[in-house]
């Protein structure tokens, strides 16, 4: 059976070890940082089973924070702004339909992460406001 990728990123939002201090950019509460045995339990299966970079999974958890607040159907009407990673619809839209998705497909954590990895895998996290 194929891990649900939210659920593997929930978990490593949930699991983890010792707190950070202090707040985003944003104002908001920064996720705890994560122990690195946790990460690469929960990480190596999703990255077998879905194809994404193992670096790009484990960063995109404190991305997704910042972004979404790790909610898959976030949207920012003024950007264009869409899903758990926030990709750039107005920007990014060839790249999802390259990859066999529609808009509305931005709102579901696996394509969002899927799209998001290709953005990443050009440009790295330069394309977010948020940072790992």
């Amino acid at each position: 059976m194929m891990p649900n990728l939210l659920l593997v990123l929930a978990l490593l939002v949930t699991l983890r070890a010792t707190p950070r201090e202090g707040t985003d950019d944003r104002g908001g509460d920064t996720p705890a940082s994560l122990h690195p045995l946790y990460v690469h339990a929960l990480t190596t299966p999703a990255v077998g089973v879905y194809g994404l970079d193992a670096t790009f999974l484990t960063e995109s958890v404190s991305v997704a924070w910042c972004e979404s607040r790790m909610r898959e159907a976030a949207g920012n009407t003024t950007s264009g702004a869409t899903g758990l990673l926030q990709v750039m619809l107005p920007l990014h839209l060839p790249k999802v339909h390259a990859l066999g998705y529609t808009a509305s497909d931005m709102l579901h954590a696996e394509p969002n992460l899927r799209v998001a990895a290709v953005i990443w895998g050009g440009r790295g996290w330069a394309a977010w406001s948020c940072q790992p």
